[in-house]
């Protein structure tokens, strides 16, 4: 029964037969858990790209910034 409700989005064939219907959802459930793992690690790289280019424009440098916010144990 969530497969009949999870395939009424899907175009063409895979929406209206059963057999199709269940593979497609089977896929889309996989590419949803790993598009969760891989979003972690996008933005995990975003969040280090941004705070490396604002550490640039005051003249620091990344590791040494964060080396230093572990010193005295300040969590962004």
């Amino acid at each position: 029964e969530n497969v009949l409700f999870s395939f009424q989005h899907f175009r063409g064939r895979k929406n209206r037969c059963y057999k199709l219907a269940v593979r497609s959802v089977r896929r889309a459930f996989v590419r949803s858990t790993k598009a969760r793992r891989e979003k972690k690690r996008f933005l995990r790289a975003l969040w280090i790209t941004r705070i490396e280019a604002a550490c640039l424009e005051h003249g620091l440098k990344y590791p040494a910034f964060i080396s230093n916010l572990a010193k005295v144990r300040m969590v962004l």
